[in-house]
Parts: C-alpha cells; structure tokens; sequence
C-alpha cells in the first residue's frame, strides 16, 4: 500500500485531573495533576498520580488520565477520547467526591459530508458531597443521547434504540434549548452577580466566538445553606460551584465535571476532571 494515496488524519485529545491556582490562605500555582496529551499521529497515552495534596487544603488520593487515538477501517473513521478519572477528592473539607470521571469520546468519519459524533459515555459523579450533605447533579439527556426531551420519550414509549451517538449538530440543539429554558435562571445570576454571569445566545456565540458554552448538568439538588442555580450551586463562605461545563465548537468539546471559584475560606480557582477531544482530517 502507498501511504502517500491515504488521506491523513490529525488527532487531537488531551486530558487533566485537576490544576488552577490559590491566592489565599497561600499564594500558589496548583501546577497541571496528571495531565497527558495525546500525539498527532495518534497512539495511546496515560499518566497517574497518588495522594496528592497542598497544604491540606486540597487533596485527591489518586488520579487517572489516559487518551486514545485509533482508527476504525470497519467504520470507516477515526476516534479520539479523553478520560480523566479522579479519585477521593477533598476541597477544604466542604467539597467532596469518592469519584469523578470525565470522559468525551468524537468520531470523525471518513466522509466530510457525515456528521462527527461525540460521546460523553462514562462521566459521572460518585458520592459527591457539600458541606457533608449529598449532592445529585442531574444530566441534561439531550447531551447524552442528541435528542430533546419529546423525541426522548416517544422513544422510550416505542422501545426505540439509538444506534449513534449525539452530533455536534444535536449538541449545540442543546444549547440553544438549555439557553432560552434558563432564562430565569440566568436573569438571578445576572442580578446578584453581574454580568459575568451573563449567557450569550448560542448562536451568536459561535458565530463571533467559534464556541458555545453549555452544560452536561441539567440542575442540581443540594441542601441549605447552599444554593443551586441551574448548573450552579453557591457555597456561603466558599464560593461559586461549576458543574458539567461544556464546551463545544463545530468539531469539537471540552468537558470540565467541577470548576471552583473560592472566595472566602480560600481565595483561588480550582478545575477537576478536565477532557478534551476533537481532530481533522487532510486533505
């Protein structure tokens, strides 16, 4: 065979447990946890780490990250994933987590004229606690399986299978649904917080900015004194709780399972369970 005549394909996956950086009660860089980024020519990579900690102000008892890159003849395309896996994790003793697995799966097909799938299969929270009380993040289904919520259960009416995985196509649907479903929701952030808590349409955002900002996690149910909005929870006396961020352009997502912006126990920000994938072909 004359690998010349083969079309290439460029992968691209990345993934990391944790990193950030602290200001209070210690000014330091929390540097990249099990980070590995997967070669262009695709191949495997992994990377692992046990008991980490600073200070004892944060600390994970172990991380797993690994990527892949691989393509499928049988298919006709090539896949990329990123899996981040983390381990007992403990934030200033009020955010904790037995496990946290971030894992985002895109295949591109060999055909431009296909649509690229992507996969979140594999993410989830185990025993994820706020001030000790549990905490039950509820997915958005529509990133998961690329349908709304009517198609959803008219295919569970009707014992439907899906046979592939959501497009970029189904996932920026989805952002656009979960953009004007919270309206409300964004309105109360705008108010109290400011506009940095503004949401820009997602058309327009991917249109000026080439990405749209959504996320895996529906709504959130806590217990008092926090309070939840949306994919937000607010912590009094630590700060601001991100869950499931998702970050989407037309061929590729980034999922981030916790962002954690402190801001009274601790000043700092902090991201757990960081997965990155996308690729393209060439010509």
């Amino acid at each position: 065979m004359n690998a010349s005549n083969q079309r290439a394909f460029y992968y691209h996956a990345n993934a990391s447990a944790l990193g950030g950086a602290l200001q209070q009660p210690i000014n330091r860089i929390v540097s990249s946890q099990a980070t590995i980024s997967l070669p262009q020519a695709g191949g495997f990579g992994s990377s692992r780490i046990d008991r980490f900690h600073v200070d004892g102000l944060i600390s994970i008892t172990s991380a797993h990250v690994h990527v892949s890159g691989t393509e499928h003849v049988e298919h006709g395309s090539w896949r990329s994933i990123a899996t981040a896996r983390i381990e007992g994790l403990n934030v200033l003793d009020i955010v904790t987590a037995d496990r946290i697995v971030s894992q985002v799966s895109v295949m591109q097909p060999y055909d431009d004229d296909d649509p690229v799938e992507v996969s979140l299969n594999g993410t989830q929270f185990i025993n994820l606690r706020v001030n000790g009380y549990p905490v039950d993040p509820k997915f958005d289904k529509r990133i998961l399986t690329g349908r709304t919520e009517a198609a959803q259960d008219q295919a569970n009416d009707s014992n439907v299978t899906q046979s592939h995985a959501p497009t970029f196509g189904d996932l920026l649907q989805a952002a656009e649904e979960q953009y004007q479903e919270g309206a409300s929701i964004n309105k109360c952030l705008l108010d109290r917080f400011g506009k940095r808590f503004a949401r820009t349409d997602p058309r327009t955002a991917l249109e000026k900015k080439g990405s749209v900002l959504c996320s895996l996690v529906k709504k959130v149910e806590v217990e008092e004194p926090a309070k939840a909005y949306g994919h937000v929870i607010l912590v009094p006396d630590f700060g601001n709780i991100f869950f499931g961020e998702l970050l989407v352009t037309r061929f590729s997502a980034q999922l981030t399972m916790l962002r954690m912006e402190m801001g009274c126990l601790a000043n700092g920000t902090i991201s757990v369970g960081t997965a990155y994938s996308n690729g393209r072909t060439m010509p």
